[in-house]
């Protein structure tokens, strides 16, 4: 599979988190704004959100039926002892390396694999559920590249900005 806009919006969301992480360096702490996580917050998310997909990207590999639930991407328990253990370059290298891992993966599978359906659950922060239901993988992908880092990139460079 084409990996080039994921892979695109993994670059964006690390030069992002590059920007915060050097604020936070030269003494402008990157404050949470009321209601958002913080830079740690994010990337610890996007790399706890990053193995549940590696995980369905090597049942495709196998020929069985993946599911994704994003629960312990978003779980605060998860995210606290995450970034209660890693600091902001440690946080980004994770990114980093969870990346390469699901990009890696991706780029194995056939191309028919994008249309593949995939069983979601995906839950809010505050673990409500906002959906469940059958996703094809390159529907998946595309908001993960497309929506969901992006979104994740504007954050870091929100708070790179106010740092």
């Amino acid at each position: 599979m084409d990996t080039t806009s994921l892979r695109t919006a993994y670059t964006g969301l690390l030069d992002a988190a590059a920007a915060a992480g050097a604020a936070a360096q030269a003494g402008r702490p990157t404050a949470e704004p009321p209601g958002e996580p913080g830079a740690e917050r994010t990337l610890a998310h996007v790399a706890l959100g990053d193995r549940l997909l590696a995980a369905a990207a090597r049942r495709l590999l196998e020929g069985a039926t993946p599911s994704v639930d994003n629960a312990p991407a978003v779980d605060p328990a998860a995210i606290d002892a995450l970034t209660s253990s890693a600091g902001h370059d440690v946080l980004a290298d994770l990114v980093r390396r969870n990346a390469a891992e699901l990009l890696g993966l991706v780029e194995r599978l056939p191309d028919d694999a994008a249309l593949r359906l995939v069983r979601v659950r995906l839950v809010d922060g505050s673990g409500r559920e906002a959906f469940s239901g059958e996703v094809p993988w390159g529907e998946l992908l595309r908001v993960r590249a497309e929506e969901h880092l992006p979104g994740h990139a504007d954050r870091l460079r929100r708070l790179a900005a106010a740092g």
